[in-house]
């Protein structure tokens, strides 16, 4: 498994967003988890489907990070 911390939403501007998408071929896990007790979607992490290919949008409204797309 993979895990990946988001940058401090305060160091970001509101609407910033990341694209993430897995493009392991093994069924890898990829696991984004907030920067210190920051939360996305109000859970400490979130893990991208395992499907090859699978993609996930973040974005910062510069309190917390909100998946966005899917």
């Amino acid at each position: 498994p993979q895990s990946i911390t988001l940058p401090p939403v305060g160091k970001c501007g509101s609407g910033d967003a990341l694209v993430f998408v897995n493009t392991g071929s093994g069924g890898s896990q990829i696991t984004l988890r907030g920067n210190a007790s920051e939360t996305i979607n109000g859970l400490s992490t979130y893990a991208i489907p395992v499907a090859q290919y699978s993609r996930v949008t973040v974005q910062t409204d510069t309190t917390q990070w909100l998946i966005t797309g899917a």
